[in-house]
């Protein structure tokens, strides 16, 4: 492609099929330096060679979730979730789709809108702030469905039907409250303007209800565009606050702290010398002190009955 000296190139993810020393080098020589002048489209789903792009499209069955520059505050949330704790994304998947869809959705379209709004109508903040907690549903639709085998088992489902209810209750009660409060400051704003009215001379009275005849109107779209933008502004929030979730250890920072050398590994062994594993809020250790070779090129199978280890020794590696 590089011989063919085009001014457009299309690159179909060309980057999977090499390893990351390789790929991160053409990444840099060839599409960031030799092709800087072109215009280049790639395609893939890695996502430390978006962070050069001059423009970002993020796609998802087709269609089109968002493009330009801001599409790199997904990819940090991304990056994030994709490096934090195993344990803590199995514990919070429902959050977390929460923050990729309703949130991600409400910053991008939702929030510029309400601000263009307040702009326009010279805001005066006034606000009145309900937090729509729509996360306990989505956890509980997503544990619901992970789990409908032991619920069938269990005859459960008019237990978690039941409770999948009480959640919905609660979360309409917080939105139409927060629309009636809305609804019932717009009434008391009214009132205060018609007493205000009486209070003057009728010629007074006429010269300022000439000139504010849209005044009334403009007020309440205000407040009411203020407080759809306060609560709104609870998923910035929440994104941000997900965006931070503590990393784990990255292969670099590995690398750079355990010294390795660059030719490393010479051959596909695996080495456990007094290896033990005790998971996150539990008080007895899963595995304890193992010690085992496996040689490159060799065949082990790893047998126990039903918690015996199997899968942990698994999740060390």
């Amino acid at each position: 492609a590089l011989y063919s000296d085009e001014d457009i190139y299309l690159l179909d993810d060309p980057l999977s099929a090499v390893d990351s020393e390789v790929a991160n080098h053409i990444f840099d020589k060839c599409i960031c330096d030799y092709l800087k002048t072109k215009t280049v489209v790639l395609v893939t789903h890695q996502i430390q060679f978006i962070q050069k792009a001059t423009k970002i499209l993020v796609l998802k069955e087709g269609r089109s979730l968002a493009f330009g520059t801001r599409a790199t505050k997904k990819t940090n949330l991304l990056q994030r979730n994709i490096n934090t704790r195993v344990q803590w994304m199995g514990e919070c998947i429902g959050r977390v789709l929460s923050r990729f869809t309703k949130d991600l959705v409400t910053v991008d379209e939702h929030i510029p809108n309400c601000l263009f709004n307040l702009n326009i109508d010279i805001l005066y903040l006034v606000a009145i702030f309900i937090v729509v907690a729509v996360s306990p549903v989505l956890d509980h639709l997503t544990t619901t469905l992970n789990g409908l085998v032991t619920i069938r088992a269990l005859r459960a489902q008019k237990h978690c039907l039941q409770e999948f209810y009480d959640l919905q209750d609660n979360h309409t009660s917080s939105f139409f409250m927060n629309l009636c409060a809305n609804r019932a400051f717009g009434l008391l704003l009214e009132c205060i303007y018609l007493l205000y009215l009486a209070t003057m001379s009728g010629g007074t009275a006429g010269l300022i209800f000439y000139l504010t005849i849209g005044l009334s109107m403009n007020l309440q779209m205000t407040i009411r565009n203020t407080a759809d933008l306060e609560n709104q502004m609870t998923s910035v929030e929440r994104i941000l606050e997900y965006s931070e979730l503590e990393s784990e250890e990255s292969p670099k920072e590995a690398d750079s702290r355990l010294n390795v050398s660059p030719d490393w590994p010479l051959e596909g062994s695996i080495h456990f010398q007094d290896v033990c594993l005790t998971y996150e809020n539990s008080t007895n250790e899963t595995l304890i002190e193992i010690n085992c070779e496996i040689k490159g090129g060799e065949r082990v199978g790893i047998v126990g009955r039903t918690g015996a280890g199997k899968s942990s020794l698994l999740a060390v590696l």
